[in-house]
């Protein structure tokens, strides 16, 4: 079977058959008629002078069977590409399809390229189109909020014919950058260790023979949270009628600051037992060494970020002997003790179990120097128990294994620091 002058609706399944006395044989054949795809695009003009009144159409025209798809997209100054999806009019008739652009502008220029795909292959055309006005801001300053001592950049991607010169104004200095501000080529500013002195409003305007165009952002400087407790370390004695810790803290904005014990139970002024002052400051009042000691925790939170200082309370049992064993000061979970060890007390006094964590016969002295405490002052805590108690060499002492006990004696060594959320810098 010949065709002659084969069209695309001549594509079809064809069948053949062939039959004689002995039975039938089929053979099926599938034609596709396929006309090669092809895409040009011209602007009706390469380089316009923008405006409010300036109309430009740009022609896509193609040919290919089975009948083609087309889309457009713009690929801007700089090489980011934006697909077209409105002011496009196809027509069948005459093979094109018209990209209409109105009230053409700086952001207008850049290629514009049309793709036409039937299904089976793909070919893409492009055209460039210029035009001549005002300047256009693609990323101007983003409003934004940093914290203090970050580096940030401010973009101001510009795209003018002809070229524009780009000037920064600044919060507090006019046009002048400040000490702290880079004037990148590319025309973005660089703040480095951003302080309170880089807030305010920052605005790009990009210049050229036919014009300005400006964009302006907001930079929000916060400062990080911090809280520092003094004393770090407050030792009390029976009979004290009462005992003061300080808390302070600082941020933008300020912290509100809180007292929690180490378990997260709030401490408040309920009961007359603590007296909490507006400036953060803690009072204790007709002290009991034993129930009152402990770690107290202040919480400084602004609403933005939380940070934390804590101190340890102790009852001070002035000078120790070599004997003094964690017990005898007390076996409460919580509590805690301090006193200072007399300098005779390098390898006698008893036994001492475990490493780090002790129980609560070991004698205090021998198990601060196995621990590595400097000094003679020592503090200790009580803590839940139920860890194996390892035994070690360390520091010319001997400590013996013990299995695990309900409770535990951990030498203090003093507060850690204040907990700070970890940020970005951000770019805009």
């Amino acid at each position: 079977m010949e065709i002659l002058n084969v069209k695309y609706s001549d594509s079809m399944t064809f069948q053949c058959r062939a039959h004689n006395i002995f039975g039938t044989v089929e053979k099926y054949i599938k034609l596709i008629v396929t006309d090669k795809v092809t895409a040009l695009v011209s602007p009706s003009q390469p380089s316009v002078i923008g405006g409010p009144t300036t109309n430009i159409d740009i022609v896509c025209s193609w040919t290919g069977t089975p009948p083609p798809n087309v889309t457009w997209s713009h690929i801007l100054p700089g090489g980011k590409t934006i697909p077209v999806t409105a002011g496009t009019t196809l027509s069948a008739n005459t093979n094109t399809s018209t990209l209409h652009v109105t009230g053409a502008g700086a952001l207008d220029s850049g290629l514009y390229q049309c793709t036409v795909t039937n299904g089976l292959e793909t070919q893409t055309s492009t055209a460039n189109l210029t035009v001549q006005s005002k300047p256009g801001i693609l990323t101007g300053p983003l409003t934004q909020t940093v914290q203090a001592g970050q580096t940030i950049v401010l973009r101001c991607d510009v795209v003018a014919t002809p070229p524009a010169s780009v000037v920064w104004t600044y919060p507090h200095t006019g046009t002048a950058p400040p000490k702290d501000v880079l004037v990148n080529p590319d025309g973005s500013i660089t703040i480095q260790n951003i302080n309170d002195f880089n807030q305010g409003t920052y605005t790009c305007s990009a210049t050229n023979g036919l014009g300005t165009t400006t964009a302006t952002g907001q930079v929000n400087v916060i400062s990080p949270v911090t809280v520092s407790v003094t004393p770090n370390e407050l030792p009390v004695h029976a009979g004290d009628t009462f005992t003061q810790i300080t808390c302070s803290g600082t941020g933008d904005p300020n912290p509100t600051l809180t007292w929690t014990n180490e378990n997260g139970v709030p401490v408040t002024s309920s009961g007359g037992k603590f007296l909490l002052l507006g400036n953060g400051g803690l009072i204790i009042t007709n002290v009991d060494p034993d129930s009152d000691s402990g770690v107290y925790i202040c919480t400084g939170n602004n609403g933005k970020e939380t940070a934390t200082a804590q101190t340890i309370v102790y009852h001070d049992l002035g000078a120790l002997s070599c004997t003094t064993t964690f017990a005898d000061c007390s076996t409460n979970i919580g509590r805690a003790c301090g006193g200072y060890c007399p300098g005779n007390c390098g390898t006698q006094g008893g036994a001492v179990y475990g490493y780090k964590q002790y129980t609560l016969q070991s004698v205090v002295c021998l198990s601060a120097r196995h621990s590595g405490t400097t000094g003679n002052d020592v503090i200790w805590q009580i803590k839940q128990g139920g860890n194996t108690f390892e035994g070690k060499l360390s520091n010319g002492i001997l400590s013996q294994y013990s299995g695990p006990l309900a409770e535990t004696a951990q030498i203090w060594e003093g507060p850690t620091g204040p907990a700070r959320p970890a940020n970005a810098p951000v770019l805009g």
